[in-house]
């Protein structure tokens, strides 16, 4: 990831390819916003399978310990639908 100002002291954030400075990567740069549509829109086309879903419920819906270090803010959870 790269972080370039220009002479306005307007900041651009892109994604390049590390080997594109040696010349044996031909893409060319892409700015934060596309790739992050591109994630979002693959992240749109996984499905979980069963197995998955059932993990997924169970670590969701379990009893939290107090001290949980994984705890993000979700106050309530009833099902995965």
């Amino acid at each position: 990831m790269q972080h370039t100002t220009d002479w306005r002291g307007v900041t651009y954030t892109y994604f390049f390819c590390l080997n594109r400075h040696s010349g044996t990567c031909p893409s060319r740069y892409i700015p934060t916003h596309t790739a992050e549509h591109a994630v979002e829109h693959h992240y749109q086309t996984l499905r979980l399978g069963n197995a998955s879903l059932t993990g997924l419920r169970d670590r969701l819906t379990a009893p939290r310990r107090r001290d949980d270090s994984t705890d993000v803010g979700l106050t309530s959870f009833k099902t995965l639908g």
